[in-house]
């Protein structure tokens, strides 16, 4: 992009000297009907037209970049809403089961581990 922006910058200034330097050109009185000043006209119009055509395109290229990088935030944000959602929404769905699991294991905790020592023991 500074490159861009040089070249315009460059291509400008360009234009302008050879401007200046056109209007030293001295036209005879007897001559072309365009006259001696014409095609040096014709370029440095040419030149400005491709600066201004380069600048547009470096200000579109900016702000596309802008685009881009709002578009990659929104999403960023959007990805990081849905992850917490969906991890509420897993933790909603599942807390019922852990509540009775834990319902289950809390009221005879001491029977089911009793359970579990003696067949562990016995064989």
């Amino acid at each position: 992009m500074k490159s861009d922006k040089f070249i315009v910058l460059a291509t400008v200034l360009l234009a302008t000297i050879y401007w200046f330097a056109t209007e030293q050109i001295k036209e005879s009185l007897i001559g072309d009907p365009i006259g001696p000043k014409a095609i040096p006209r014709l370029l440095i119009i040419g030149l400005l037209i491709a600066a201004f055509l380069l600048w547009l395109e470096t200000l579109a290229g900016t702000k596309a970049k802008a685009r881009e990088q709002a578009s990659i935030k929104q999403c960023r944000a959007i990805l990081r809403h849905q992850k917490g959602r969906r991890e509420s929404e897993a933790i909603s769905l599942l807390r019922p089961w852990f509540s009775a699991l834990w319902a289950i294991f809390s009221s005879s905790t001491g029977s089911v581990m009793q359970s579990l020592q003696r067949c562990i023991c016995s064989h």
